[in-house]
């Protein structure tokens, strides 16, 4: 006896078993059914590949906006710094604490005032103007129809 045989346990039976989708036959009907099999199982893994293609761009959507909105705190609190350096400033040149303040208030909402009459100009471009335009005359060059 030797030491594989001593100890009971059995190899493993590594052999495929022959596929159940093809018929011993070959039958028209076995070669449908097996057709058919083959595609659910194809749109199957596609579906999966999809629901976890989908998990995946959830997950990095979700980490690019917390990343986002910690970019944003962060460029607003070293805004806010850029601010006091400049109205310290101010108050080393000489002015008083309360005006170098009203200063650096006057020049951020002077620069938001800036900012929202870009917005607004720019808004003219959202109505699609020169689609319109296109559109207007090649309904004018139609003829009327009697």
């Amino acid at each position: 006896m030797t030491g594989a045989q001593g100890t009971g346990a059995q190899a493993p039976d590594f052999t495929e078993p022959a596929p159940s989708s093809i018929p011993a036959g070959g039958s028209v009907l076995g070669e449908v059914s097996a057709v058919i099999e083959s595609a659910r199982r194809v749109v199957s893994g596609m579906l999966d590949l999809v629901v976890l293609e989908g998990r995946r761009a959830g997950i990095a959507l979700a980490l690019m906006i917390g990343l986002g909105l910690a970019a944003a705190i962060l460029v607003i609190t070293a805004w806010m710094g850029v601010m006091v350096v400049v109205s310290l400033g101010l108050i080393l040149a000489g002015l008083s604490p309360i005006l170098s303040i009203l200063v650096v208030v006057a020049l951020n909402l002077a620069g938001a005032g800036a900012a929202a009459f870009a917005c607004v100009k720019k808004s003219k471009d959202l109505l699609f103007p020169a689609i319109r335009r296109q559109v207007a005359r090649k309904t004018a060059e139609l003829p009327a129809s009697a």
